[in-house]
């Protein structure tokens, strides 16, 4: 039942992306395991980049819980498939260096691997009382409607992102 139900939705995922014009980009996740084929089915036929945004690995976490066999033919196929996903994408994501060295070893291209952490970086992003946040100040002065609570948090935030913008970029151009 499990394998016909993901069946019929990568089919359907590879019909929906056959009938949608050529996009610059495809951003594909692990989740659900190995959907990025389908994007780079979709990168081979009507061309584009593929980004592969990988949090797991398939189907290495399969075999950790127990559902496919180390040593089983869909492993082995589903091994060959990812290996194909790695090596095809055009940039791959991954969550730290240890991940990063572990696709390289898997077959993506060393160049193509980019590493941006899934956590907030916690020297710049901590919490503070909420007598020191600025934030809280300004919607709680003067007791402002609810829609200038709003712009004034706006601002607040667009000066913040003003004085502390991290922008994390997939390539060193700002292209693929």
């Amino acid at each position: 039942h499990r394998a016909f139900d993901y069946g019929s939705f990568y089919a359907a995922a590879a019909w929906e992306i056959s009938v949608l014009p050529r996009q610059d980009v495809v951003i594909a996740l692990t989740t659900p395991p190995l959907i990025a084929a389908v994007g780079l089915l979709a990168r081979r036929i009507k061309g584009g980049k593929l980004v592969y945004w990988v949090q797991d690995l398939y189907p290495e976490v399969a075999v950790a819980f127990g559902v496919l066999r180390a040593d089983g033919a869909a492993t082995r196929v589903l091994a060959r498939l990812s290996r194909a996903v790695l090596f095809g994408a055009d940039r791959v994501v991954v969550l730290g260096e240890a991940m990063r060295d572990r696709v390289v070893g898997l077959g993506a291209h060393a160049r193509n691997g980019e590493v941006i952490p899934n956590w907030s970086d916690a020297a710049a992003v901590r919490p503070i009382a909420h007598e020191w946040n600025p934030l809280r100040d300004e919607i709680a002065r003067d007791k402002l409607p609810m829609s200038q609570q709003l712009t004034a948090a706006e601002e607040r935030v667009a000066t913040l992102r003003k004085d502390h913008e991290r922008i994390t970029r997939i390539a060193d151009s700002g292209s693929l």
